[in-house]
């Protein structure tokens, strides 16, 4: 059996929603905290409502109003909220 953790990240309106390969899929990797690539740790369950001081700008989590942001952070709120 295989287990995905909900990252943050999918629920945030700075992740990068680029679509990777066929079939077209986009995994949170990049944002504009992150440009250079979002940290394991918070890309595993880290909350990222405060900054962490290596973010650009400060940016930090914001919940982007899509169904499927709403499903995401409930998702990630249900394990690490």
């Amino acid at each position: 059996m295989t287990t995905i953790l909900p990252a943050l990240c999918r629920g945030c309106v700075h992740v990068d929603r680029t679509p990777i390969g066929k079939p077209a899929t986009w995994v949170p990797n990049r944002c504009a905290a992150y440009p250079d690539g979002i940290p394991m740790e918070i890309l595993f369950g880290h909350d990222h409502h405060e900054p962490r001081g290596d973010e650009v700008d400060g940016l930090t989590f914001e919940e982007v109003d899509t169904d499927e942001g709403r499903r995401a952070f409930e998702a990630w709120e249900a394990l690490h909220g």
